[in-house]
């Protein structure tokens, strides 16, 4: 990040803890990883500055997020497009995908060891001007090579697990990017206000989110939208109940289920229907799962958002 860039940051996460409690601060501070003092003779918003200028460009934009600060003016989001970042991830998977396969009996490294280098290049050329670190020390296949044939990581399963959790964390925090990225961007509006209101809050949710509570209430968010959604095109004097059971005013698959059986009779029924159903039972099991991750709350929320989109779409809210 450019130095005026974490000026900017600096400044409005002060400004926004300033009327905080310093025990409330200070927890806020602990949980980003960032250090806190006993005692402080200064004022608060001196005392926020002096102990966050030391943070990383992650921390510093996860925690402007987590305190709703205004992410148009946060450039590690806005500098970056949707395109890109899911280009980022794409690649990440792809080095994942390599490095797996050439330590569980797939292709030869000298096979695929220059593609992994010239891949690798761009990978991290990319993440430094995100501001992050790629978290793979390996230059080349070759180096992986000695480091799972030393003894340390003799089975294939440990191999694959190993390769998962090197990138886990980066992968997350790309995914929190994305999401805060697509919550930016200009969408037309369904028309249908609690939809769309609900839509802004789930991802603004997921972007908050650090831990299962949070995830699971991202989840709840979700079903809620989809019942909202729901509720705006059923007609129950026009979409009859498939099974003969009319549904309750919360019955989101019996009524989306009878809205596309009508509105889009014919061969691509079946799939749609399974499409609705599977994205509202994302949100279901979610919401109930006591130890949710980050990526399944990131998942469900962009479930929900296709399916608002596509019944949209399909009932003329929305132009393709």
């Amino acid at each position: 990040m450019e130095p005026s860039n974490r000026i900017k940051i600096i400044s409005e996460i002060a400004r926004s803890l300033d009327s905080e409690e310093y025990s409330l601060i200070d927890l806020i501070l602990r949980q980003f990883g960032l250090p806190w003092a006993d005692q402080w003779n200064g004022d608060k918003t001196s005392y926020v500055i002096e102990m966050i200028e030391g943070g990383d460009d992650q921390t510093l934009l996860s925690l402007a997020s987590h305190l709703g600060i205004n992410s148009v003016n946060n450039p590690g989001v806005t500098k970056f497009t949707r395109a890109e970042i899911k280009d980022l991830l794409q690649n990440i998977n792809q080095q994942k995908a390599v490095m797996i396969n050439v330590a569980t009996g797939g292709s030869r490294i000298q096979e695929v060891n220059e593609e992994y280098k010239e891949r690798r290049i761009s990978v991290m050329s990319k993440l430094q001007t995100m501001g992050l670190q790629d978290p793979n020390p390996f230059s080349d296949l070759w180096s992986w090579y000695n480091k799972w044939s030393d003894g340390s990581l003799p089975t294939y399963g440990s191999r694959r697990e190993y390769i998962s959790n090197l990138y886990q964390q980066l992968v997350d925090n790309l995914i929190v990017l994305l999401q805060q990225v697509e919550s930016q961007q200009l969408l037309e509006p369904t028309g249908w206000a609690r939809v769309d209101r609900n839509i802004d809050k789930i991802v603004r949710a997921l972007a908050n989110a650090h831990n299962e509570e949070d995830y699971q209430a991202a989840g709840l968010l979700c079903r809620e939208t989809i019942i909202s959604l729901a509720q705006a095109v059923y007609d129950p004097e026009k979409y009859s109940s498939l099974d003969g059971v009319a549904p309750s005013e919360t019955d989101a698959k019996r009524m989306l289920e009878s809205y596309i059986a009508v509105e889009l009779a014919g061969g691509s029924k079946e799939a749609l229907r399974k499409y609705v159903k599977d994205a509202y039972q994302l949100a279901v099991t979610l919401q109930h799962k006591r130890n949710a991750t980050f990526r399944e709350a990131a998942l469900c929320v962009e479930a929900t958002r296709s399916l608002v989109n596509s019944i949209a779409i399909i009932s003329g809210q929305r132009e393709l």
